[in-house]
């Protein structure tokens, strides 16, 4: 794309600056007495650990790299932050090299410092995933009260975007600083993420060694960013990225002075960033490409005599069945469109963008739409940069009503997108337009458990037989996690111990138009205490711990699509005995939420019928409370227990 060609010019020209932070830390190798006697967070606690400072210093060298240099020192208050001390870098395979790493440990013992070295022997490489690699390393000598500080360099062969800096970590962070020395050649925006505000902010422009341009003199631009007192940031689950609410800075090229000394900018608007897709090989071309495939592989079909509809269906099909999924998540193709049709394999842009080129072959009116998936984080729409996006999907225009497509998971039928992709919004890529899709789920989602309970002769097991039925995002998640695997399937439901009357069989596993159905039959224990019996009529098949206990959460419940289990049970009351106490029943409605659970008592048998159900797919932080009051009532209420006794006493 167009800022590649300036790639030369500033590799030439650019130098290093060094940057001047007015706030004096401790030497390397060097800690106090103070630091090894502290013995808690002034503003957490209860924390098991601490960063008494997190410093990352910017610079560009010579050759065109930007390398990071960032020192962190932790404190350590107890066993539970040794964890802390297992230390990992993250940096980009292709992109990155990881540099002159060096660590420390300080312990007190008898009123004097000990000073343990980290061996670099004991460095090694992490597991490569997404390319993103990892040096990882364990500090020596980590006790109750220790000190341990970690410094390295991360060089980085691209000249577009400065390091990310993280102020908020999963330990509480004491002072954080981010000092950068931005070269007169380059100009970056900066947004920050997260609900604290900076505590300090400086930019200023040094006048050593400065670059001439046409007999101008060009200044490096120097920014600081600080913050203080940071908590904490944990997760508790149902959330996207935590980088979509960690208190984050991130930065994003927006010129290059060209030789003359005039700012290019660097895809400055949304339509610009179109013109550029379209005109990109690995994308506008692509498509192109596949359309060209498409026509020669029409001509054997009979698909011109279908409807737009039929030939919808017939093209999302068609790629399910002949082409896989390898996995990797791109907005771009890496290969030609003969060799996917060589190896039947691509990327997800590679599956994509050749159903949007042959959806267009066929006639049908469809746009690409630039999305980023849960895990890679939100889009920050304010900032037309490509650097935001990591996926592509289709936008069909059939009988005036907009279809999604996207063919990376063949157990999906047409028009549903895969979880990984309902991330608020995607961009619509069209000619001189701002067009956006909000991602929502309209997929319905639902586990319903149909459970026959009946106590065997000797009233000390029962025998229960199941039949759980699935459809939406949670039928495709059983149909992934077991696939042909039965052995993990009896294991999950049937555990290591099978008896004699123990089974599980499925049905529709590899047929998406269909409930997914698993029928198991297993035998339980009985609970028996003074001779009554104690029966748990979900069968432990309900969430028995709230998910939720943060006494505050300041990001939202994203539970990703709306979803709702339901339970109807069947229990066969012996011969002899009576029901003592059942749950009572329950029934709540409102905006949030939907539970209901009663209790019919016919004499020889019970019938329950339970559901709860959740009506949004993301709730705002100021509910949080709400949500986690409903949790509570679901765990307490399902795993109620159901006590029968002899009728005679």
């Amino acid at each position: 794309m167009r800022y590649h060609f300036f790639l030369s010019w500033i590799i030439f020209i650019l130098f290093s600056f060094s940057a001047y932070s007015q706030d004096k830390l401790p030497k390397l190798g060097e800690c106090t007495i103070d630091e090894l006697q502290l013995k808690q967070c002034s503003f957490d606690t209860a924390a098991s650990a601490m960063v008494i400072f997190d410093a990352g210093t910017v610079n560009f060298d010579e050759t065109g790299y930007i390398i990071l240099e960032r020192r962190v020192r932790y404190k350590i208050f107890n066993k539970a932050g040794f964890q802390h001390a297992e230390f990992a870098i993250p940096y980009s395979k292709k992109m990155q090299q990881v540099t002159s790493i060096k660590g420390y440990t300080y312990n007190l013992e008898n009123g004097e410092i000990k000073t343990s070295q980290l061996n670099n022997k004991q460095v090694y490489e992490g597991k490569i995933v997404n390319n993103i690699a990892e040096k990882k390393f364990a500090m020596p000598d980590i006790k109750e009260g220790s000190v341990f500080e970690v410094t390295y360099s991360l060089l980085s062969r691209t000249y577009t975007m400065l390091p990310s800096w993280e102020f908020q970590l999963d330990v509480p962070v004491q002072y954080s600083i981010y000092d950068a020395t931005i070269h007169p050649l380059v100009s970056f925006a900066h947004y920050i993420r997260g609900n604290k505000p900076l505590d300090d902010f400086k930019k200023a422009y040094s006048n050593r060694r400065p670059y001439y341009i046409n007999n101008i003199a060009r200044n490096s631009e120097n920014i600081i960013y600080i913050m203080r007192d940071i908590p904490a940031f944990v997760n508790e689950g149902f959330i996207t990225s935590d980088n979509d609410y960690k208190v984050r800075l991130d930065f994003q090229l927006t010129s290059i002075l060209n030789k003359y000394g005039s700012p290019e900018p660097i895809l400055s608007t949304w339509p610009k960033l179109c013109e550029e897709l379209n005109d990109y090989e690995g994308f506008g071309d692509y498509i192109k490409d596949a359309e060209n495939f498409a026509k020669s592989l029409y001509k054997t079909t009979n698909l011109q005599t279908m409807s737009h509809m039929q030939k919808y269906e017939w093209i999302d099909r068609y790629i399910k069945d002949n082409y896989t999924y390898d996995d990797d998540e791109s907005f771009t193709a890496s290969i030609t469109v003969k060799k996917l049709n060589e190896t039947k394999r691509g990327n997800s842009a590679e599956l994509n963008l050749l159903a949007i080129g042959m959806l267009r072959a066929a006639g049908i009116p469809v746009d690409p739409v630039m999305l980023s998936t849960r895990d890679h984080g939100k889009i920050q729409t304010a900032y037309p940069f490509l650097d935001a996006f990591n996926y592509v999907t289709g936008l069909a225009t059939i009988d005036s009503n907009l279809y999604l497509i996207d063919v990376t998971e063949p157990m999906l039928n047409k028009g549903e997108i895969p979880t990984r992709c309902l991330n608020e919004a995607g961009f619509v890529v069209k000619k001189d337009i701002d067009d956006w899709i909000e991602f929502e789920s309209t997929l319905k989602s639902d586990i319903r458990h149909e459970i026959e309970l009946s106590l065997l002769p000797s009233l000390d097991s029962l025998k229960s037989e199941v039949k759980i039925s699935s459809v939406g995002y949670d039928a495709l998640k059983l149909r992934k996690e077991y696939k042909n695997d039965y052995t993990s399937l009896t294991e999950r439901y049937l555990g290591d111990h099978k008896t004699e009357i123990d089974s599980v069989r499925c049905q529709n596993l590899k047929t998406s138009t269909e409930p997914f159905v698993l029928n198991f039959t297993k035998k339980l224990e009985v609970e028996q205490v003074d001779g009554k019996l104690i029966i748990n009529p979900c069968c432990g098949m309900v969430v028995s711990e709230n998910p939720f206990k943060l006494p505050l959460r300041t990001y939202p419940i994203d539970f990703t699509y709306k979803f709702s289990k339901s339970f109807a049970v069947n229990i066969k009351i012996p011969e002899g005995y009576k029901a003592l106490s059942v749950p009572e029943n329950i029934t709540i409605n409102n905006k949030l939420a939907r539970i209901v659970y009663v209790v019919n008592n016919s004499g020889d048998a019970l019938n329950i019928t339970g559901v709860y159900q959740f009506k949004k797919d993301v709730y705002p932080s100021e509910e949080y409370q709400s949500v986690k009051e409903l949790y509570n009532i679901i765990v307490t209420k399902f795993n109620e227990k159901i006590i029968l006794e002899p009728a005679q006493i």
